[in-house]
């Protein structure tokens, strides 16, 4: 696991950037599967930023992990709505380079993916519940591959509220995602943590033995090549001479 730290949120949000360019080639295809939520935001804003300037991602192909449809609507759901918003439109990425995960191919995903080349690199994000995808305490399991997952009735006003403006009729009945075992396939994860709220599931990841499907994103630290580019605030609850650790054995 390589750990790098930042400042705060744009310092995160444009080493991000950096590393995304620097699996890209300007001679070959590159396959990436990327992330909506806030966190990536910053990110795709530097994206688009350097796109425009030198069309760095020309060769770049792009996967969505995880989508979570309106209930009962045929349109975009929550994860291409997003990136659509903050990174597709603004950089123009043609659409032809636009692979999309749907409740309708989900079934064929990982093959289409293979087909393609597999995954260079995984771009995630981090819940507090140390969730990553929508692989949620309680539903996933490490042998999943991309899958169907139900919405039990519980957490319908929680993912209501955090995704559907509150409007619970939008909630829909499941949602896709790629499990642990074809995010582990790609060869290379960038993970992206800032703020406080992210501080105790950072702090399972990289400061501690636990791998534990209670904890989803522990898996994580068993890929080969895991980054991790984490603000201050998002390492809080690691001790400085621990932090200073891993950023030095990750350097080599």
């Amino acid at each position: 696991m390589h750990l790098i730290v930042a400042e705060d949120y744009d310092g995160m949000s444009r080493t991000a950037a950096d590393c995304f360019c620097s699996m890209a080639d300007s001679r070959q295809r590159r396959n990436a599967a990327v992330t909506a939520g806030s966190t990536p935001i910053g990110m795709y804003g530097y994206l688009v930023e350097y796109i425009r300037e030198r069309d760095v991602l020309g060769y770049v192909h792009f996967y969505n992990f995880d989508e979570i449809p309106y209930r009962g609507e045929e349109r975009d759901g929550i994860t291409m709505e997003s990136l659509k918003k903050y990174f597709y439109e603004p950089a123009c990425i043609p659409e032809a380079r636009i692979h999309t995960l749907t409740d309708k191919n989900y079934q064929t995903y990982d093959k289409l993916v293979a087909c393609d080349g597999g995954l260079d690199l995984c771009v995630l994000g981090i819940g507090r519940d140390g969730h990553f995808c929508s692989n949620t305490p309680g539903k996933t399991k490490w042998g999943n591959q991309t899958v169907k997952l139900p919405v039990y009735p519980h957490d319908r006003e929680r993912i209501a509220h955090l995704m559907f403006g509150g409007n619970v009729s939008q909630v829909p009945d499941f949602l896709i995602t790629m499990g642990p075992r074809s995010i582990m396939a790609s060869r290379q994860l960038l993970l992206l943590a800032s703020g406080k709220e992210k501080a105790e599931a950072i702090r399972a990841l990289i400061a501690t033995d636990i791998v534990d499907e209670s904890i989803p994103s522990t898996i994580l630290k068993l890929h080969p090549s895991l980054t991790v580019i984490a603000d201050r605030d998002a390492l809080s609850l690691i001790s400085a001479e621990v932090v200073e650790e891993m950023q030095w054995n990750g350097r080599g």
